[in-house]
């Protein structure tokens, strides 16, 4: 055929094409508590301000989490910004819900999805408490706030038992209220606890 081709005094232009490939983010990985390493993160943690609650401990962020926190009983807490709607709020919701080993019934999952409470601070959190769900006061439960902001979703969730989470409701719902982003005014001060 390039005989033929080449015979009708045409030239073959060969055009060379190099595919980038676009990764989705893995959220999926979010969260967990296999300690996973999800790929780097939003690296926003120096526009982020939060007051840490008095009983929790602050433990080192990483590429993804932009804060963590130890909860008095055991557990864990931890402060994740993505862009864009990372999914959505149903679908993070779902996941969770797989996450404890949970599965619902379609018009369970509806209705707790309209069960969610607002905490109201420097940002808008829609609050979801998975402690109702679980069998007993041991086994492990979510409890999770998703805020949008800027072309942002704000993800913060704790996991511990859910006697602990029972018991450290009124502090997640502190640390929801005074997450903020940094203001001009803030200088250069370290973000996190204002101590």
């Amino acid at each position: 055929m390039l005989v033929t081709l080449a015979g009708c005094g045409r030239e073959v232009d060969v055009r060379s094409y190099r595919e980038v490939t676009i990764a989705p983010t893995p959220v999926g990985a979010l969260f967990d508590s296999t300690g996973a390493d999800a790929g780097a993160g939003a690296g926003t943690e120096g526009n982020w301000r939060w007051d840490t609650p008095s009983e929790w401990s602050e433990l080192p962020g990483d590429r993804l989490r932009l804060a963590r926190f130890g909860l008095p009983g055991g557990g864990e807490s931890t402060v994740v910004a993505l862009a864009g709607d990372a999914g959505g709020v149903e679908a993070n919701v779902r996941r969770w819900l797989t996450q404890l080993g949970l599965s619902l019934p379609p018009d369970r999952v509806r209705t707790f999805l309209s069960s969610a409470s607002s905490v109201r601070g420097g940002l808008d959190f829609t609050v979801f408490d998975f402690i109702p769900l679980v069998a007993g006061r041991d086994d492990t439960a979510f409890l999770t706030g998703i805020a949008s902001v800027g072309g942002q979703t704000l993800f913060v969730k704790a996991e511990a038992p859910a006697r602990v989470l029972a018991e450290q409701r009124a502090a997640f719902a502190d640390l929801l209220i005074s997450l903020r982003r940094r203001s001009a005014g803030d200088g250069n001060e370290a973000y996190g606890n204002r101590g």
